[in-house]
């Protein structure tokens, strides 16, 4: 599983920023589902200083893993998105 770590909330513009700081591995599949199920989320987000690497392999492995680094950000607004 991915271990997340949560950064302080930021400001921008009308809406606020929470950083994500996120590390994983897997197969590539796996993360790319994941990528794609993040695209699909209702609120607008962006992955910020990802490092993908491959890891070695452990014995009779046959498809390699990679091990995955990166900073999502969730925009979100104080008021639960309510219109003024």
């Amino acid at each position: 599983p991915p271990s997340l770590k949560s950064e302080k909330p930021l400001a921008a513009a009308r809406y606020r920023e929470q950083p994500l700081v996120m590390t994983t591995q897997g197969d590539f599949q796996g993360f790319y589902n994941f990528l794609v199920s993040l695209e699909r989320l209702p609120r607008i987000t962006r992955i910020l200083n990802m490092t993908v690497k491959e890891l070695p392999r452990k014995g009779e492995q046959q498809t390699a893993e990679i091990g995955a680094e990166f900073t999502l950000s969730i925009y979100f607004r104080e008021d639960g998105g309510n219109a003024s």
